[in-house]
């Protein structure tokens, strides 16, 4: 009988995981026994199988633990976000795309709910799809399967040669790996991505000659299936360079890590990909990789599905991938993964997932499919637009007195919103990206032909003015759906910091009405140029500001004779006023 197995490999593997199973014995993290896995992309033959780290082992050393069913955790993750990457009807991400990881709840019927946590409990914010996937963030990894939904993951996942247990159900969980498969099934499925997108049948028995005795015997293999088209040598590709990015996996797994072959001077970028999975409660720990050449999977866990003490994935199986990786690399150095054509490069804004743009706060490069580039700048989760600054309407021909330019947020995920505007994390990145609170979708109403427009103008004083003592501010201000205006100041040195004179919840529609008076002498307000503002709020929440200059020039008062130096004047409030209105200038 003649196998496909390569024995370098086959020892390869056995010696390290039988290393790693004893050392995690020793430290008591419950795990007892594991499988590995390598097979050839291209063909499909299975170049070493190890079902257990200790065939003699009690009670369960002669379980091939390669064909038992086991949560594949977060190793599932890059067939979701493969699918996700895949154009369904218009809709589709990009690798730059922005994933929102916050708080979410989704209603599953019944009143039951689901509110996916990531593993350090944390929050990250906006993220693009390549860091989310390579630093296995849970709940953007979910808000990526709600997109594609239930039917085409389980579509997808078959065509990838997975086979789920009869009684699995598919759901948002599954994007988690809540679906049982084999590690059989995850080599076959890793191979598409290292095979350019297409899935080879696994096997093992290459032919058979003779009998034990040695007489001759014919025997006909079964030939294997027909190559299978899974997704395009171009998506392949992607997902080849997202998940050989060692960069991307910042901050949640260190450079150079035991996911590389950095060790071995091999450079990681393009040439081998690798990705971890951890089930609940550690019971399955998994790292599964490929090269062009090999494709490497580890399975760590207990006999008997019990929980384990292990860190995960990351700490338990991926040393066992590593050496057995570097096994296959001492053969067959890794070649860079070549881009089947279709894929394209173009800058793009990390922070937004545009197209770049010139105040861009992180641009960057990043691959893509010729077809499905990133946004425009303008069409982003940020939109910059002009709206009627009164209304809130999008401003045109009908509008043009008041208008401002606002910046929205314009996304589906409702969570996003919420975590914006209700957290101390989401208001402080929406201050960083100059988005007013409250955060807003971009309104969907222009402005239309014969609609009231606000009246807010100051008549008086002129702008320009030079002014003393008691000032009288009058103007105009009336308007649909009034709220409130307010006169303030602030002086020409610091011009974005104004401070109060007067607020009215009363409208003036009348010109030249009285608005309000500003006491500079009273107030002690010093010498000098000052800007000031009228502003009108609608109950809609729009402002309209009018500004004029002014140049505070109040005259030292003159010591009244007689007077004791220092001593406080007698004069009643009328006949000082007087004093002062009278004193020349200059």
């Amino acid at each position: 009988i003649y196998t496909t197995l390569d024995p370098t490999l086959q020892a390869a593997a056995q010696s390290a995981l039988s290393a790693q199973v004893s050392q995690l014995v020793a430290a008591a993290t419950g795990v007892n026994t594991g499988a590995v896995m390598v097979t050839d992309p291209a063909s499909g033959a299975i170049l070493a199988m190890v079902g257990s780290h200790d065939f003699e082992a009690q009670p369960a050393g002669q379980v091939n633990n390669a064909l038992t069913f086991q949560q594949p955790g977060s190793a599932i993750k890059p067939i979701i976000y493969a699918a996700a990457l895949i154009d369904d009807q218009g809709r589709h991400l990009t690798p730059a795309s922005i994933l929102w990881d916050v708080p979410v709840t989704y209603d599953m019927g019944g009143g039951a709910t689901y509110s996916p946590q990531n593993r350090d409990r944390e929050f990250h914010g906006p993220l693009p799809l390549r860091t989310a996937l390579q630093n296995s963030y849970n709940i953007p990894a979910v808000k990526a399967y709600n997109q594609i939904g239930n039917e085409r993951f389980a579509a997808l996942a078959a065509d990838f040669g997975l086979e789920f247990p009869a009684d699995s159900l598919v759901t948002l969980a599954s994007a988690l790996g809540a679906n049982e498969v084999t590690l059989f099934d995850m080599m076959q499925a890793y191979a598409v991505f290292a095979n350019g997108g297409q899935r080879a049948s696994l096997y093992a028995i290459q032919s058979i000659t003779e009998t034990g005795d040695g007489e001759e015997i014919e025997l006909e293999l079964a030939e294997l299936p027909a190559m299978q088209a899974v997704i395009s040598p171009a998506t392949a590709y992607l997902m080849q360079n997202i998940l050989s990015d060692d960069r991307a996996r910042s901050p949640s797994f260190p450079l150079g890590s035991a996911l590389t072959l950095e060790q071995l001077g091999i450079s990681t970028q393009n040439t081998v990909a690798a990705k971890t999975g951890t089930s609940n409660d550690n019971r399955d720990l998994w790292a599964m990789g490929f090269t062009r050449d090999a494709v490497v999977g580890v399975w760590l866990g207990t006999h008997d599905n019990a929980p384990t003490f292990s860190t995960g994935g990351y700490q338990s199986a991926a040393p066992v991938w590593n050496a057995v990786m570097s096994a296959v690399a001492a053969k067959q150095p890794p070649a860079p993964f070549e881009n089947p054509g279709g894929v394209v490069a173009r800058e793009i804004c990390r922070t937004t997932g545009t197209l770049n743009y010139p105040a861009c706060p992180e641009p960057t490069t990043g691959l893509f499919l010729q077809d499905q580039f990133p946004p425009a700048a303008d069409a982003g989760f940020i939109q910059s637009l002009p709206v009627d600054g009164w209304s809130g309407r999008r401003a045109n021909e009908f509008c043009s007195s008041n208008v401002i330019e606002r910046r929205f947020v314009q996304t589906d995920d409702a969570s996003a919103v919420i975590w914006l505007n209700d957290t101390a994390e989401g208001r402080a990145y929406a201050e960083s990206m100059g988005l007013p609170l409250p955060v807003m979708p971009p309104p969907s109403e222009f402005c239309t032909q014969g609609q009231a427009l606000p009246i807010v103008d100051i008549s008086a004083p002129n702008d320009g003015a030079v002014v003393r003592g008691t000032v009288d501010i009058r103007g105009q201000v009336q308007a649909e759906d009034f709220y409130k205006f307010e006169l303030l100041y602030a002086s020409r040195s610091q011009p974005e910091t104004f401070f109060p004179i007067y607020a009215s919840l009363v409208e003036f529609p009348n010109y030249g009405s009285q608005l309000g008076i500003w006491d500079t002498a009273a107030a002690q307000i010093p010498n000098g140029s000052y800007t000031l503002r009228l502003a009108a709020s609608s109950t809609r929440g729009g402002v309209i500001n009018r500004d004029i200059q002014l140049v505070v020039d109040n005259l030292p008062v003159e010591p009244v004779a007689g007077a004791t130096p220092g001593a406080v004047s007698t004069l009643p409030a009328p006949e000082l006023s007087a004093i002062l209105q009278q004193t020349p200038v200059g």
